[in-house]
């Protein structure tokens, strides 16, 4: 799929139209699958391969530099896309008569989008995007899972741990949703845009959004793991993901989870060819594991693929351990043929 890049402005509707029929077909495949009922069947896309990239520009704009986001805004725009009526926009966003359109001419993909999910009982991670898209794309996500999380946790919200805001956003948007009565589910990660993001902040002259190096990071994310497995243990009705390639917040995480006798909506995820001694770990000591694979041609993946290996730059050492584990098991296995 095509991905809007930082800037954009302008739209194809036969790019969205393309890229809906590859996320069609991997929900589809993805439904086919036959796992562990207690396993959700998982795909990710991004909004904007979807809907304008200015959609969620606009919705940014009008939550606004806090970031706070309401119950009432996320009614507001779970009506709208409920109804096709954009009216319910009025009051709570400050949009003016071209934004309230491109929104409305968009709102049947998104329904589209959450129908084919919940038919194909799927579960979609919603990606996280750039910063300046990022607020949009998080308020569309909770108002999608207002409309389709009361009884199945379709929609999942990214959280980049990297973003000094990201931890306190996990607070808001678990009360936020367990406020409005529906389910909340999300995926943390540390986060891709980390040099683009340092260099738009001093161009523009504000504030980095990113955290100021890797182990404050760390200790954002390990904090966001251990408020939400004790969430989960409590009896919160919550369902994530812990993607992260990094061994110590694993173990952390992992230690954490035992303690809880957690049973159920905690997972554990990396990225299929990286930190492949990992997740063999976590299968083979009984932890629910999820390996993600991105589909499309060498073009399409590979600015996703440079934009992971960048985050995971600290985490290349497991890389060198993951080859000699190949080796040695090659070796075991001609050895016993």
């Amino acid at each position: 799929m095509i991905e809007a890049p930082p800037e954009s402005s302008g739209y194809d509707i036969n790019v969205f139209e393309d890229n809906k029929n590859v996320v069609r077909e991997n929900i589809e495949v993805c439904s086919s699958i036959d796992v562990n009922p207690l396993h959700p069947k998982c795909v990710a896309i991004k909004l904007t391969a979807i809907i304008p990239a200015q959609i969620v520009k606009d919705l940014t704009n009008c939550i606004g530099e806090k970031e706070i986001i309401t119950p009432e805004m996320v009614y507001d725009l779970s009506k709208a896309f409920d109804s096709g009526d954009t009216d319910y926009l009025a009051n709570k966003f400050s949009l003016n008569q071209e934004q309230l359109k491109r929104i409305a001419e968009f709102i049947p993909n998104i329904n589209w989008l959450g129908k084919l999910c919940e038919s194909e009982n799927v579960s979609l991670f919603v990606d996280a995007e750039f910063t300046q898209y990022q607020p949009g794309v998080r308020l569309i996500t909770l108002a999608l899972m207002h409309i389709f999380n009361k009884e199945k946790y379709t929609f999942w919200n990214t959280y980049q741990c990297y973003l000094k805001k990201t931890e306190e956003h996990v607070h808001m948007d678990t009360k936020l949703i367990q406020d409005v009565g529906v389910r909340w589910a999300g995926k943390i990660v540390r986060g891709a845009y980390m040099q683009y993001e340092r260099e738009k902040a001093l161009k523009n002259k504000v504030e980095d959004p990113v955290h100021d190096d890797y182990d404050s990071t760390s200790d954002a994310y390990d904090r966001v793991a251990e408020y939400l497995l004790k969430g989960v243990a409590e009896g919160k009705d919550w369902r994530f993901i812990l993607a992260t390639h990094n061994e110590t917040s694993l173990l952390k995480a992992c230690s954490t989870y035992s303690s809880l006798s957690i049973q159920k909506n905690v997972y554990f995820g990396q990225i299929a060819g990286m930190g492949e001694a990992l997740s063999c770990g976590l299968a083979q000591t009984g932890f629910p594991v999820y390996k993600l694979v991105p589909t499309g041609t060498v073009d399409e993946v590979l600015p996703w693929l440079s934009r992971r290996m960048a985050e995971n730059s600290h985490m290349m050492a497991g890389a060198q351990r993951d080859r000699i584990m190949i080796q040695q098991e090659i070796k075991r296995r001609i050895l016993k043929n």
